[in-house]
């Protein structure tokens, strides 16, 4: 027979009163636990051409002050939780949360983009961004920000450094290109080459009598959208062009260099040959040279910009891009049309502790080290209100 245990008399609130206070500890302890800011890991994918600006991006931001994490008495956490200190205010304008931001190996932007949108699903890699070279497309899914922070251009590489070049003292006089020394195409001649296969032969464009060696970037970058788009068509088949990765010129066959002509990233180009260019040299549009200042005030004539991309969510499909969820609060604090490397405004960054050199400027610098041009303050549109260093694409 089961027996009922009665409580003393007069203990029975006291019990209870007990639990209460118990529940309450629990209560004000889990609270405490939420409470707790732990930093987010951020990760990046997708373009070939923006990796390394990207990757030195991460590192910049990454080793920048935020909060506090070193206890000033007592135990030490060992979870990376800010920790009040003081003594010692936190820093709020540059990584607050001490985010670790890192970059997978590029997969090409639009492969980028497209993991964007198929998060959570089978064999998609998990990402928080993608890096990208080219705007939005109708293949894409809807509710994505297009973040630019800085301009590229694509231009023709040829090698008037290697022995029996055709195009070592080539002198174009036709078009824009007339009264131009060095390398020099005009858009027509670029088109003839690449499109619609009428130009075979370098002395048709001031050069000597070799026939083109026509190599071009895989379907699946960019730069290879981005340069047929710009010639307003053909594609990585035309014109028997052979079709490599970009920015490798170890893929040009060693008996074709004399004679060859790829499209290049400027950006890319600057960070890996200029110093060392084999030969290679860059060449000039409708007259114009490819440099920062062109490319930066937007006359060099096949200029684009670079971007990161993230989910914002569309309210029409469960405010979500294709399969994903909105980007996380660490993730827009970094590539977000309001965030870290986007933000302007007097007090908005303050001094690198190590260099002594304001965020802003190093952001800036760390863009022109790998050869593109930093955008100038200005509206950054896409809806919003905002004035800063970016400019905000969307699409819902």
């Amino acid at each position: 027979m089961n027996t009922i245990r009665r409580l003393p008399r007069g203990r029975g609130i006291k019990g209870l009163a007990a639990v209460a206070v118990v529940a309450a500890v629990v209560a004000v302890t889990a609270t405490a636990s939420a409470a707790v800011t732990l930093p987010t890991t951020v990760i990046g994918s997708g373009s070939d051409v923006t990796f390394h600006v990207a990757s030195a991006l991460d590192q910049l931001y990454n080793e920048s002050p935020g909060c506090n994490v070193i206890a000033p008495s007592g135990t030490q956490p060992l979870d990376q939780e800010c920790v009040a200190d003081p003594a010692n205010p936190d820093v709020t304008t540059e990584d607050k949360n001490h985010d670790i931001v890192s970059e997978e190996f590029p997969i090409g932007g639009g492969a980028g983009v497209n993991q964007i949108c198929n998060q959570g699903l089978p064999n998609v890699a998990s990402i928080d961004y993608a890096r990208q070279t080219s705007p939005y497309a109708s293949t894409n899914c809807t509710g994505l920000h297009f973040v630019a922070y800085a301009r590229d251009a694509v231009t023709w590489e040829a090698f008037p450094g290697v022995t029996g070049s055709a195009v070592a003292s080539q002198h174009n006089t036709s078009g824009a290109c007339a009264g131009k020394t060095g390398l020099c195409l005009t858009t027509a001649q670029l088109q003839g080459i690449f499109v619609n296969c009428t130009i075979t032969n370098w002395n048709q464009v001031g050069g000597a009598n070799a026939p083109i060696k026509i190599y071009t970037i895989l379907p699946q970058y960019g730069t290879s959208k981005f340069w047929y788009l710009s010639l307003g068509g053909g594609s990585s088949t035309s014109c028997g062009a052979k079709a490599i990765h970009q920015t490798n010129n170890a893929e040009i066959a060693a008996t074709d260099l004399k004679n060859a002509i790829v499209p290049v990233s400027v950006g890319s180009w600057t960070e890996r040959y200029k110093a060392k260019p084999a030969g290679s040299g860059l060449g000039a549009i409708d007259g114009v040279v490819p440099s920062l200042t062109t490319i930066g005030n937007g006359s060099f004539p096949f200029g684009r910009f670079i971007y990161n991309v993230f989910c914002a969510g569309d309210p029409t499909n469960g405010n979500k891009c294709g399969n994903a969820s909105p980007a996380s609060a660490a993730t827009q604090r970094y590539v977000g049309e309001g965030g870290w490397i986007c933000k302007a405004g007097a007090g908005v960054h303050v001094k690198d502790p190590t260099t002594g050199v304001a965020y802003r400027t190093e952001i800036a610098n760390t863009i022109k080290k790998y050869g593109f041009a930093a955008l100038p303050t200005g509206a950054t549109g896409g809806g919003t209100t905002l004035t800063n260093y970016c400019r905000l694409t969307t699409h819902s």
